[in-house]
């Protein structure tokens, strides 16, 4: 399975919202930046994702940016390797 079909799957079997604002749209693209990190996905590899499957506005792709910046730089990939990772999301 790609990068892209795996994100693509973890989307729709964790019926992440990107449809939802504030602070529920920022839990999405935490989780779909710290998922993206731990499959090996880079940042073209989501975004083209969500570009494919959203209607996100550009405001909302900045936001994207910021959040995957901010989850890269923080290491966000290795919290799901943990067994509450297994518990809260399917994949």
């Amino acid at each position: 399975m790609t990068n892209v079909e795996k994100l693509t799957k973890f989307i729709a079997d964790n019926k992440l919202d990107f449809d939802a604002t504030g602070s529920s749209l920022n839990s999405a693209f935490v989780a779909l930046s710290g998922y993206s990190l731990f499959t090996g996905a880079n940042e073209e590899e989501v975004r083209n994702v969500l570009e494919a499957t959203e209607s996100l506005t550009s405001m909302e792709l900045k936001e994207f940016d910021r959040v995957y910046d901010y989850s890269k730089k923080n290491n966000y990939g290795e919290w799901w390797k943990k067994e509450e990772a297994k518990k809260m999301y399917k994949f």
